[in-house]
C-alpha cells in the first residue's frame, strides 16, 4: 500500500508540473460555463416545461407538479443540457491527455529506474490508474465549486442538488473510464506523441460510452424531484424513476465489464513486454 500510495503522489505532482491537469480542469470549466453562455436565454421555456406548466393549471394536477417553481424548474432543466455538452467536451481532453501518463516514464528514461525497484506490474499499473483517477476527482470538486457560482451568474437560480447530483453522475463514471482506456491501453506507446494518436483511435470507442451515459446519468435529478424527468423525455412518476435507476445500473455495470477487461488487457501486455 505504501509502494502504491507514493506512486499515486508522485504521478499527480508530475501530472501537475507538466500542466497537463491544470489544463484539464480548465477544459471541465470551460466547457460547463462556455455552453451556458451560449445558451444564456434559458428563460425560454421548453416543450416539456410548457406542458408541465399547463398540467400545474389543469383541474387534476399531478402530485410531481404541485408548487412548481417555474423559473428554477426551467433554469435546471437547461442545466442538464448544459452538463451533457460539459461532459463530453471534458471526456475528449481526458481521452487525449491521459494516455501520455505510462509512456512519459519510457520516454524520459524513469522505467529503467523503476524496474530496479520491488514494483510489481499491477501496482504500477494500480498506482499510474489512481493518481489520474485522483487527479480528475482533486479537479472536479474544485471546478465544481468555482462552476456553481459562475452558473448561477450565467442562468440565474437553479436547483444545487441537482447539480451536485449531475456533477457527480455525469462526469464521474465516463470520465473514471475513458481515463483507464487512456491510461491503460497507451501504456503500450513509446512516447508522448504516440500515446496522443492512441488517444485519437481510442476516441469513437468513448464515444460509444458517452451515449450511454447520457440517457443514464442525465436523468439522476428526477430521482430527487420528479420533474426534472422531462429533461430526458420521460412522464415524471414512479414509472420513469424506475427506469432511471434501471438504465443506471445497466450503465455502471458495462463500464465495470469494459474497465475490467481494459486491466486485463493491459496487465497481459506488461507481462509479456518483461518475458521478452
Amino acid at each position: 500500500m505504501t509502494k502504491l500510495s507514493a506512486i499515486v503522489r508522485y504521478e499527480v505532482l508530475m501530472a501537475w508540473r507538466r500542466r497537463s491537469l491544470p489544463i484539464l480542469w480548465i477544459l471541465l470549466f470551460a466547457g460547463v460555463v462556455g455552453f451556458a453562455l451560449l445558451i444564456a436565454d434559458v428563460n425560454r421555456q421548453t416543450p416539456a416545461v410548457e406542458n408541465a406548466l399547463q398540467q400545474n393549471t389543469a383541474a387534476n394536477v399531478p402530485e410531481w407538479a404541485q408548487g412548481i417553481d417555474v423559473l428554477l424548474a426551467t433554469h435546471t432543466i437547461a442545466l442538464v443540457q448544459i452538463m451533457i455538452a460539459g461532459m463530453v467536451f471534458y471526456v475528449i481532453g481526458v481521452t487525449l491527455m491521459s494516455g501520455e501518463t505510462i509512456p512519459l516514464d519510457r520516454q524520459l528514461k524513469v522505467r529503467e529506474l523503476l524496474d530496479t525497484l520491488p514494483i510489481s506490474r499491477a501496482q504500477y499499473l494500480g498506482g499510474k490508474l489512481l493518481s489520474g483517477w485522483g487527479g480528475l476527482v482533486l479537479g472536479m470538486v474544485l471546478v465544481g465549486i468555482v462552476a456553481a457560482l459562475a452558473l448561477r451568474l450565467v442562468i440565474g437560480v437553479y436547483d444545487l442538488r441537482i447539480f451536485s447530483a449531475l456533477w457527480v453522475a455525469m462526469l464521474l463514471p465516463i470520465t473514471f473510464l475513458a481515463a483507464a482506456f487512456s491510461i491503460l491501453l497507451c501504456s503500450a506507446a513509446g512516447s508522448r506523441r504516440a500515446a496522443v494518436l492512441i488517444g485519437l483511435v481510442l476516441m469513437p470507442v468513448v464515444m460509444v460510452f458517452v451515449t450511454l451515459a447520457v440517457p443514464s446519468f442525465a436523468g439522476i435529478g428526477a430521482l430527487i424531484e420528479p420533474i426534472y424527468a422531462v429533461g430526458i423525455l420521460l412522464m415524471p412518476g414512479d414509472e420513469a424513476n424506475a427506469e432511471i435507476v434501471n438504465r443506471i445500473s445497466n450503465t455502471l455495470l458495462v463500464y465495470g465489464l469494459a474497465l475490467a477487461v481494459t486491466w486485463g488487457v493491459a496487465w497481459w501486455y506488461a507481462r509479456r513486454r518483461e518475458t521478452r
